[in-house]
Protein backbone atom coordinates (compact mmCIF):
# COMPACT_ATOMS: atom_id res chain seq x y z
CA UNK A 1 0.00 0.00 0.00
CA UNK A 2 1.78 3.49 -0.59
CA UNK A 3 1.87 6.15 1.28
CA UNK A 4 -1.16 8.06 -0.66
CA UNK A 5 -3.63 5.34 -0.25
CA UNK A 6 -2.58 5.50 3.42
CA UNK A 7 -2.54 9.59 4.35
CA UNK A 8 -3.99 12.88 2.20
CA UNK A 9 -1.71 13.38 -0.94
CA UNK A 10 -1.50 17.24 0.48
CA UNK A 11 -0.15 15.61 4.14
CA UNK A 12 2.36 13.52 1.92
CA UNK A 13 3.45 16.49 -0.71
CA UNK A 14 4.11 18.58 2.99
CA UNK A 15 6.24 15.29 4.36
CA UNK A 16 8.71 15.51 1.40
CA UNK A 17 8.93 18.96 1.16
CA UNK A 18 10.15 19.09 4.76
CA UNK A 19 12.69 16.59 4.64
CA UNK A 20 13.88 17.98 0.93
CA UNK A 21 14.19 21.60 2.75
CA UNK A 22 16.18 20.29 5.47
CA UNK A 23 18.82 18.38 4.56
CA UNK A 24 21.95 19.38 3.05
CA UNK A 25 22.74 18.44 -0.69
CA UNK A 26 25.69 15.67 1.24
CA UNK A 27 23.54 14.47 3.17
CA UNK A 28 20.86 13.98 0.15
CA UNK A 29 23.35 12.26 -1.91
CA UNK A 30 24.19 9.69 1.00
CA UNK A 31 20.92 8.55 1.43
CA UNK A 32 20.47 8.34 -2.33
CA UNK A 33 23.72 6.79 -2.38
CA UNK A 34 22.17 3.77 0.39
CA UNK A 35 18.82 3.86 -1.61
CA UNK A 36 20.68 2.94 -5.08
CA UNK A 37 22.36 0.11 -3.34
CA UNK A 38 19.01 -1.55 -1.77
CA UNK A 39 17.77 -1.12 -4.83
CA UNK A 40 20.68 -2.71 -6.83
CA UNK A 41 20.66 -5.54 -4.22
CA UNK A 42 16.91 -6.30 -4.44
CA UNK A 43 17.68 -6.34 -8.30
CA UNK A 44 20.54 -8.19 -8.59
CA UNK A 45 17.86 -10.88 -6.00
CA UNK A 46 15.40 -10.50 -8.91
CA UNK A 47 13.08 -9.24 -6.21
CA UNK A 48 9.72 -6.81 -7.41
CA UNK A 49 9.21 -4.26 -5.26
CA UNK A 50 6.42 -4.88 -3.34
CA UNK A 51 8.56 -7.16 -1.74
CA UNK A 52 11.46 -4.46 -1.19
CA UNK A 53 9.55 -1.29 -0.57
CA UNK A 54 8.69 -0.97 1.97
CA UNK A 55 11.79 -2.23 3.41
CA UNK A 56 11.27 -5.04 6.08
CA UNK A 57 13.95 -5.92 8.85
CA UNK A 58 15.05 -8.92 7.10
CA UNK A 59 15.65 -7.43 3.82
CA UNK A 60 18.02 -4.93 5.27
CA UNK A 61 19.88 -7.53 7.49
CA UNK A 62 20.01 -9.54 3.89
CA UNK A 63 21.23 -6.06 2.42
CA UNK A 64 24.02 -5.61 5.36
CA UNK A 65 25.30 -9.01 5.69
CA UNK A 66 26.10 -8.98 1.81
CA UNK A 67 28.30 -6.06 2.06
CA UNK A 68 32.05 -6.14 1.60
CA UNK A 69 33.98 -7.40 4.57
CA UNK A 70 35.16 -3.91 5.06
CA UNK A 71 32.01 -2.32 5.33
CA UNK A 72 31.01 -4.98 8.21
CA UNK A 73 34.04 -4.36 9.89
CA UNK A 74 32.83 -0.35 9.92
CA UNK A 75 29.56 -1.37 11.10
CA UNK A 76 30.31 -3.69 13.87
CA UNK A 77 32.70 -0.42 15.41
CA UNK A 78 29.43 1.30 15.51
CA UNK A 79 27.95 -1.31 17.97
CA UNK A 80 31.24 -0.64 20.63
Amino acid sequence: MSLTELHPINVVNKAYSLVSDTLLDNTKSTYVAGICCFNKFCDEKGLDKEACMPASVIMLMALLTGLPVTSQATLSDLGS
